[in-house]
């Protein structure tokens, strides 16, 4: 089935869309400000919602082109959208929560800290001393907070209880780490993960920022990775060119590389990009095909199935996915392309309901 495609806006309708936003984020900022309620919003306003994380029992959903975060209950419904200047948002694409703490990446340099009980405003971390140039991948890893940055190939470790920079990794700080695009970001046991679009996965200690291990065999079929993960005592690459997905042992050996045709066949991996872990399952986002899909894959045995995907009834009109997130019993992915909000059940993958 061909991916929907949202037609194009006139100038006129955008720019009343973008007044009836400025009017709702005014007013919703004013009472996060004033008494840490949030403001009520009549609909989602998804502007390209290209990343989906979970905290204080609500989704937190990044809007690419809105410059805002989208604010949605456990059952979905509309909270509130932040999109206020002062929360500095600048192309926010990627998006991670833990602690009662929600950070946002914007393209533009900065990462804001909002709590997680009301969205109320914490911090904007910014300057040059972040090196945060092009950042693409944020990961929270118990006191800190990692963010990754493409064109620069550097991973900034900010405190996350302060925002006061940790450290700076680089190709030149941790000799034999060869970042070359990092892309996305995996931490387990105190090692920072990093899957780099030039072709390789490269790791350090967070603690110190050394160099760990570099990983780039052909063996181990990276061409262009895309998505990383720790789940089940493994740690799980997906390679966009290659559409398969690797898994590592921790200590960086190869178990295998599966493709369509391995174990069961049964994986449906097209362009696989986002990878993530929960309890015993992988689940792996497989955005540009004909059909796009969430792919389930067990941990132990490495099996897979078409979780979900547009072939599937009830259709859950996927379009281009790019994020996905775990919420109670629930699985939550945001697909920018069309400008949808698609929740899934954990156990089965059936399509609960679709939002826009």
């Amino acid at each position: 089935m061909s991916r929907s495609r949202k037609p194009g806006r006139t100038a006129a309708a955008r720019a009343a869309r973008l007044l009836g936003l400025a009017t709702l984020a005014a007013s919703t900022s004013a009472a996060v400000s004033a008494s840490d309620a949030v403001g009520a919003a009549p609909s989602y306003h998804f502007d390209r919602p290209a990343a989906i994380a979970a905290a204080g029992g609500r989704l937190w959903i990044a809007n690419r082109d809105g410059n805002s975060v989208t604010m949605a209950g456990a059952g979905g419904a509309p909270l509130g959208v932040l999109a206020a200047a002062k929360y500095r948002f600048g192309r926010p694409d990627a998006i991670a929560a833990a602690g009662g703490r929600v950070w946002v990446l914007s393209r533009a340099g900065r990462v804001t800290e909002l709590r997680a009980s009301n969205g109320a405003l914490v911090r904007v971390v910014r300057g040059s001393r972040y090196r945060l140039h092009d950042p693409v991948a944020i990961t929270v890893a118990g006191a800190d907070v990692v963010v990754a940055s493409r064109s620069s190939n550097t991973v900034t470790v900010i405190d996350a209880a302060t925002g006061d920079l940790v450290r700076v990794v680089s190709n030149h700080t941790a000799s034999g780490l060869r970042l070359d695009h990092p892309i996305a970001l995996a931490v387990h046991a105190g090692t920072v993960w990093v899957a780099n679009q030039g072709g390789s996965v490269s790791a350090f200690r967070l603690a110190t920022g050394t160099f760990v291990r570099r990983v780039a065999a052909k063996a181990d079929g990276f061409a262009t990775p895309a998505g990383i993960a720790y789940a089940g005592g493994r740690i799980w690459v997906s390679d966009q060119a290659s559409n398969a997905v690797t898994e590592l042992r921790t200590d960086g050996k190869l178990v295998q590389v599966i493709t369509n045709s391995s174990n069961n066949a049964n994986y449906g991996f097209d362009g696989p990009t986002v990878v993530a872990g929960h309890g015993k399952q992988v689940f792996v986002v497989s955005p540009p095909g004909s059909s796009p899909m969430v792919t389930k894959v067990e941990t132990k045995t490495a099996d897979g199935d078409w979780y979900e995907c547009n072939t599937n009834k009830p259709n859950p009109h996927f379009a281009n996915p790019t994020g996905l997130a775990f919420l109670g019993t629930h699985i939550w992915v945001v697909s920018p392309a069309n400008n949808s909000l698609a929740e899934l059940h954990y156990s089965t993958g059936a399509l609960i309901k679709r939002f826009v």
